[in-house]
């Protein structure tokens, strides 16, 4: 019996090993990684339009049960253009598989991303890197998403170092966040949703319209929250919100309803309960230990946010600060506080529904020989703000040593006094109503230095005095306008701050009045003067504006024949400008701008459109950028500018070892900037001398420079000076590898007439050049070109340029060749021996003409299966030079000279079409001959011509075959003169169809572009 027990007991460990065995066997062969990432990927093809890749994956279940543990490393997803969209470095999820088996719930106990990456950019047309990304079906809309929402409970996620892209070019909003973790811990169910939730940013980045609003700022929240499914109600208790070195606490319930809205009922505040916590929030670097002061006093900070979030409807928020009978004292300090009160409050509802408003209904700072006092308020917030302040100050900074225990290093000193009010609407500054504003009182500054080493701030004020005057009753008015005066002075400024911002001016002065007003309905007459002496601003390796001097004379006028719509008036002088942004720098010697702008009578859009006219004469202008590195410098230039566009006049411009001068007008400019509409320009150009090697070898390293560090570096040594970029400009070179496809804007009309002394292209030296250039969608012509070089005594005719995309372009040209040194042109363009192989055996001069089209690769060379041309050559006196194919022929003729003979004279016409030239029979005289040749030759260099004697010292015609190529491989044999009565070139009318041909295919290409 025990036996029998121990043959069953051994049986049944058997069918399990094997079992365990089998499973563990099919497990790694089901759950390899290629397997995996196989799977992953046939996935994604049947629903992404783009490329997924992972680089590992694992799956585990026998050493982490009862959980089923998968890993994937390494992913990314591109969109079908290949940018990538999201990464991660590893994601890892545990699932409970006990749990499932049981109860049938997908309980994910565990969810780890790690490293992840996400992008999302808009460009300024709207589209996005995430559009046809998606490739879903309807079918999977479904319930299936819904069964499986319903079994899906969670109790752990984790994403760690997470960076978040997102670039709206369009809108001109970008957000970085780069460190963000997020941890969720708690569960989910069919019934709802808690826990603890966790969210850090280590750096976050905005921009909006173009302004930096927060740069490299941490922030976090930490919340305990519940949700419950049947209610849609969402809770949160418990949650701390800091952002930089300021906290905030709040609880509340968000109640998703069934339309889509969300009834929001948020309470918030900052965590302060007396005066001793808001004084813990000041640096230790400025005060050490500042809570440590005996305090009295009450402070409050309380808001809310309620109503309800849906389509037109938004939730109201208000909020108070409250300091009330305030007083700080420092304990073994001479001095003190001794009265603090500020009442700060505001709402600011969305639905106008109540007037918006943010009030300072007082501040009082008084103690230890300071006396500060004021008050301010913006009402109508989002319809027509109007701003009230007063402020009264008197400050002698160095006093404030004797009230708080200052970290050493901090140093300040000076006095501020300060009795101002003012008030104004937003109505008035939209519109350009200067004179409206009322303001009063005085303000001054002297001997102020303020340091702090922490903030790398650093103040000093020579002297800074202002006055302000208005409520001056005027007679001579029909109302008794009021009348605005003031003005400015200062001495001496100069302010350091963080990341490496400087500001620095030695003189200021700025002058304000404004004249009575003979109707209330007037634009009010305003007058402003603004000078300044030596003026720099540096931000670090960012930015650097400097200037001599500055001279601003500007005013405000009503348009004689609409007193309501105002007018501005500058005249500007600038000594000495000097600007540097990253790599790009600009300087002046100087520069007086005229400038007029009027704002039109009605909004578009809901914004003020002002329209700009002037004048801007400079003299000693120069500028470089990496986009294009070459100098580029002029004398002196004139250009006018208005609504319509810019107007050039008296412009010589140097780029580089070239000149330009460019007279004409470049219009729609407003419409081409702000509505995308289409830029027109119609510019005569003359040049002295171009070097084109130089623009095509610049046109090389601007698209080199992102990815050059060496480049870079000489940059960046270059410093803030603008005559030191002389030292980057190219050096004459024949190299034209460089050049590559280039795209023109369709949006751009342009008609140049064009004329060049000289031009530099290669090792060849052209002068004369003549033509008119048109560029129109997207497409560059090029009509009654004209010029003269050392290979070609004139060449004439027309071209067209196209790119249809970054690797494919088109182009087609028809030209008319005098006087042509064969030998000089094979070594000017290279592409001819492409297109006429037979001309590298020819020496003397010749006339060509000229027509084909052919596709461009994304090197500029023409793709040979797509070429089409058709050529005439006349010529006359030529030297056919020594060649196989010539010294076989004429050992087998007998010719008198068997290395080199004269040609008396040849009319050849060639066809190219598919990959092979027709070489239609011509008459040729050469040695005792006269011959007629004729075949075909393929542009892999293999032939297969004929050759009749006509006349010569055989007594009877006889022809000759060749075939071979002109690696030396040809075959010769005598056969019958196939022409035997041909006196003149044959088929002339041919070339002219194929040319024809050609040249109304260009023109289709043209009308085809032109209305697409």
């Amino acid at each position: 019996m025990k036996r029998v027990i121990l043959k069953i007991f051994l049986w049944i460990v058997g069918i399990i090993a094997f079992l365990t065995i089998a499973a563990v066997i099919a497990i790694n062969i089901i759950f390899k990684p290629s397997v995996i990432i196989g799977m992953a990927k046939d996935l994604s093809a049947e629903y992404l339009n783009g490329r997924l890749d992972i680089k590992d994956a694992d799956v585990s279940v026998f050493s982490t049960f009862p959980h089923l543990a998968f890993r994937l490393d390494s992913v990314e997803i591109d969109n079908a253009a290949g940018e990538r969209l999201v990464s991660a470095d590893r994601i890892a999820v545990a699932v409970n598989i006990k749990k499932y088996m049981s109860h049938k719930r997908l309980a994910i106990e565990h969810l780890g991303i790690y490293g992840p990456y996400i992008s999302y950019k808009t460009d300024s047309t709207g589209r996005n890197n995430w559009d046809g990304l998606f490739n879903m079906k309807e079918s999977d809309e479904g319930g299936d998403s819904s069964r499986i929402f319903n079994s899906l409970s969670s109790s752990n996620l984790k994403i760690e170092r997470a960076t978040v892209s997102y670039d709206d070019g369009q809108a001109g909003d970008f957000i970085h966040i780069k460190g963000l973790d997020i941890s969720l811990k708690g569960g989910a169910g069919k019934r709802g949703a808690g826990g603890r939730a966790s969210i850090k940013a280590g750096s976050i980045t905005a921009r909006t319209g173009g302004i930096i609003a927060m740069n490299d700022k941490q922030a976090s929240i930490e919340t305990r929250l519940g949700f419950k499914r049947d209610s849609m109600i969402c809770r949160f208790s418990d949650t701390r919100i800091r952002f930089g070195e300021i906290g905030f606490g709040g609880r509340g319930t968000l109640i998703f309803e069934n339309g889509g809205g969300v009834t929001v009922d948020i309470d918030y505040g900052l965590k302060i309960s007396s005066l001793t916590e808001l004084l813990e929030m000041i640096p230790q670097d400025i005060i050490p230990d500042a809570g440590s002061a005996k305090v009295k006093g009450e402070v409050f900070c309380s808001g809310n946010i309620r109503g309800e979030y849906a389509e037109g409807r938004f939730p109201v928020a208000e909020g108070r600060f409250l300091i009330k009978d305030g007083a700080i004292a420092y304990k073994g300090m001479p001095s003190s506080i001794d009265e603090l009160d500020m009442r700060f409050e505001y709402l600011l509802d969305a639905n106008k529904e109540e007037d918006s408003f943010v009030k300072l209904d007082t501040i009082v700072v008084k103690g230890g020989g300071i006396n500060i006092s004021g008050k301010g308020r913006f009402i109508k917030l989002l319809e027509n703000p109007v701003f009230f302040s007063l402020v009264k100050a008197d400050v002698d900074l160095k006093r404030l040593y004797d009230i708080f225990p200052f970290a050493p290093g901090i140093d300040l000193k000076g006095y501020i006094d300060m009795n101002l009010a003012a008030g104004f609407s937003a109505q008035a500054i939209s519109d350009g109503d200067f004179g409206r504003i009322k303001a009063g009182g005085r303000f001054g500054m002297d001997s102020l230095r303020v340091i702090i080493p922490s903030d790398s701030l650093s103040v000093h004020i020579m002297r800074f005095h202002g006055k302000l005057g208005s409520n001056m009753r005027n007679e001579a008015s029909l109302q008794g306008i009021d009348r605005l005066r003031g003005d400015i002075s200062a001495d001496s400024v100069l302010i350091r701050a963080k990341r490496g911002f400087r500001l620095f001016t030695d003189t200021l002065s700025v002058d304000l009045s404004t004249s009575p007003l003979r109707d209330s309905n007037m634009v009010a007459t305003v007058s402003a003067g603004i000078e300044t002496g030596l003026c720099r601003i540096f931000l670090r390796d960012t930015l650097f504006l400097g200037a001599k001097a500055l001279s601003v004379k500007a005013g405000i006028e009503p348009v004689p024949s609409h007193p309501r719509i105002p007018r501005v008036n500058a005249r500007i002088h600038a000594d000495s400008v000097r600007v540097r942004y990253i790599q790009n720098r600009f300087g002046l010697t100087s520069a007086d701008i005229d400038l007029s702008l009027t704002r039109l009578g009605r909004k578009r859009e809901g914004k003020t459109i002002w329209v700009p006219r002037g004048t801007v004469d400079m003299t000693g202008f120069r500028m470089f950028t990496p986009s294009f590195p070459i100098r580029i410098a002029a004398d002196k230039a004139t250009v006018i500018f208005d609504r319509e566009g810019i107007k050039f006049d008296k412009g010589l411009f140097r780029i580089g070892h070239s000149d330009l001068q460019m007279n004409g007008a470049i219009t729609n400019l407003w419409r081409g900037m702000f509505r995308r509409d289409t830029i027109r320009a119609e510019l005569n150009i003359h040049s002295h001398f171009l070097n084109v090697n130089q623009l095509l070898r610049a046109n090389y390293l601007a698209g080199k420079f992102k990815t050059d560090d060496s480049l870079k570096a000489e940059l960046a040594s270059a410093g803030n000076n603008v005559d030191s970029t002389m030292a980057l400009t190219v050096t004459d070179t024949t190299e034209t590898t460089a050049g590559r496809l280039f795209f023109i804007p369709r949006k751009i009309d342009l008609k140049f007439t064009s004329r060049i002394d000289n031009m530099r292209l290669a090792s060849t030296y052209i002068e004369d050049f003549k033509g008119d250039i048109t560029v129109r969608k997207g497409v560059l012509k090029l009509d009654e070109l004209s010029f003269t070089c050392d290979a070609i005594r004139h060449i004439s005719g027309k071209a067209l340029y196209t790119a249809r995309s970054r690797t494919e372009g088109y182009a087609g040209f028809e030209l008319n060749m005098d006087n042509m040194i064969v030998d000089s042109i094979i070594t000017m363009m290279p592409q001819l021996d492409t297109l006429v192989p037979m001309m590298r055996s020819l020496k003397g001069n010749v006339d060509v003409y000229l027509a084909a089209e052919s596709g461009l690769d994304s090197t500029m060379r023409l793709t040979l299966p797509t070429l089409r041309s058709g050529i005439h050559i006349e010529g006359r006196n030529l030297t056919l030079l020594d060649g196989e194919t010539f010294t076989e022929i004429a050992k087998m003729l007998k010719f008198k000279n068997k290395k080199r003979n004269l040609i008396d004279s040849v009319a050849v016409n060639l066809s190219i079409e598919d990959g092979v030239m027709e070489v239609f029979p011509f008459v040729l005289t050469m040695d005792r001959y006269m011959l007629a040749a004729g075949g075909t030759q393929r542009l892999d260099s293999s032939f297969d011509y004929h050759i009749s004697l006509l006349e010569s010292p055989i007594l009877f015609k006889v022809g000759i075959d060749i075939k071979g190529d002109m690696d030396g491989n040809m075959k010769y044999k005598l056969t019958k003169a196939k022409y035997k009565d041909l006196t003149k070139a044959a088929r002339r009318s041919d070339i002219d169809s194929t040319a024809l041909e050609i040249r109304l295919n260009i023109l289709e290409n043209i009308a085809k572009s032109f209305r697409e």
